[in-house]
């Protein structure tokens, strides 16, 4: 059986769909981080997504947080543009780390794949953020502001 067919049995398609929505039940559990603005809040929702990864593969770990940030679409404020962040960064932190561990599954390269996974999550995030997400949401928020007017 070709990996395709592996990745999308019945089997796999049931984990992904459970996976996804404890994804998606953990999003809405919001923590504030003290110091920080209010806005930026403690995600547990990637673990769904890291533990998926980790046990089938790099392709799994990204469906997983297409499916949970899809789920929350339908409650968004942000129009779009806080799931689009949290979907690239989180497959910033899901893929180096579950390619790193699916290689060679021992618990070293769990962490390893994990540190990897946090340092470029870091720089993918600071760099959509700056170039790509703020301005779009800046946009929106303005285009959304103009026809609120109208």
């Amino acid at each position: 059986m070709n990996d395709s067919k592996k990745l999308l049995s019945v089997k796999n398609m049931a984990k992904i769909s459970i996976l996804s929505v404890i994804a998606f039940i953990l999003m809405q559990i919001e923590l504030p981080l003290p110091i920080f603005p209010s806005f930026l809040k403690v995600d547990l929702s990637d673990l769904p997504a890291l533990i998926g990864g980790f046990a089938l593969g790099p392709a799994v770990g990204i469906l997983i947080e297409l499916f949970k940030n899809l789920m929350h679409l339908t409650r968004t404020s942000t129009s779009g543009v806080g799931e689009l962040a949290n979907f690239l960064v989180g497959i910033a932190l899901v893929v180096p780390a579950s390619m790193i561990y699916f290689k060679n599954k021992t618990k070293k390269n769990a962490i390893i794949g994990l540190l990897v996974g946090t340092i470029v999550m870091g720089i993918v995030g600071g760099i959509f953020n700056y170039f790509v997400l703020l301005p779009f949401y800046f946009v929106n928020y303005f285009i959304h502001v103009f026809f609120k007017f109208i």
